[in-house]
């Protein structure tokens, strides 16, 4: 070991805070040994300053290295706000293609609601003019159909038909009976004498009835044009 060597080696002992104040009470108690001392403190510092340089510089490369890392995420963060990403703009398709699906679809099963909506409330009706039909002429069952087509109001479930009273409320039918019979029972009373069909008896009297013991079609004409009362209400 060369004097430089053996100077380092006791500057770093010196350097070590755990021994350094050791080492200069030793080499500070004789003259002889005080200049050393100091000379050792020196070397000791100086390798202390050494790696302390070295450690800053090795830091200073680390946050060089962030802050190149930085740029570089920022320029990424940039370009993907520039351009949007290959996979969400495949799932936006996709999206749009099931949206459109889902559309298409609620249309179809409306329009399904309210064709049935509408059959429902035709069978109700037709229910309720076979009800008057030999009763009322063909002229007063179209004004009926017209006059009462808005009582059958059809329920939003699909379950069925509700038919109306005059106001406005769902007919309760009795036992053995519909809605509709009890709306044709109502509608009848309003149809006038010259829109009934009157039965006549088997065999006839003055008027000369038909055999199957209703008044012709013939006749219920002649008798309205001879009526004042013939109108289509």
């Amino acid at each position: 070991m060369d004097l430089s060597e053996l100077i380092a080696g006791l500057g770093a002992y010196a350097s070590d805070p755990s021994t350094q104040k050791e080492v200069a009470r030793a080499l500070r108690a004789t003259a002889e040994t005080k200049p050393i001392a100091q000379l050792l403190i020196n070397a000791g510092a100086g390798k202390k300053t050494g790696e302390s340089q070295q450690k800053l510089t090795e830091l200073e490369d680390k946050i060089a290295a962030l802050e190149d890392e930085k740029q570089e995420l920022a320029q990424q963060i940039e370009a993907a706000q520039g351009k949007p990403n290959e996979q969400q703009a495949a799932w936006d398709r996709e999206k749009a293609k099931l949206q459109a699906a889902k559309d298409k679809a609620e249309q179809e099963r409306d329009a399904e609601r309210v064709n049935r909506k509408g059959d429902a409330v035709n069978l109700a009706r037709s229910r309720f003019l076979s009800a008057l039909k030999g009763r009322v002429d063909p002229f007063g069952l179209d004004a009926l159909e017209r006059r009462f087509g808005d009582r059958f109001r059809p329920r939003d479930d699909l379950s069925g038909v509700d038919v109306l009273d005059e106001d406005g409320d769902p007919i309760e039918a009795p036992k053995g009976q519909s809605a509709e019979e009890v709306l044709a029972e109502s509608a009848f009373e309003t149809v006038p004498a010259s829109n009934r069909v009157r039965q006549m008896n088997v065999g006839g009297g003055s008027n000369g009835g038909g055999s199957n013991g209703l008044v012709t079609p013939d006749q219920i004409m002649l008798e309205k044009a001879a009526s004042r009362d013939y109108q289509r209400f």
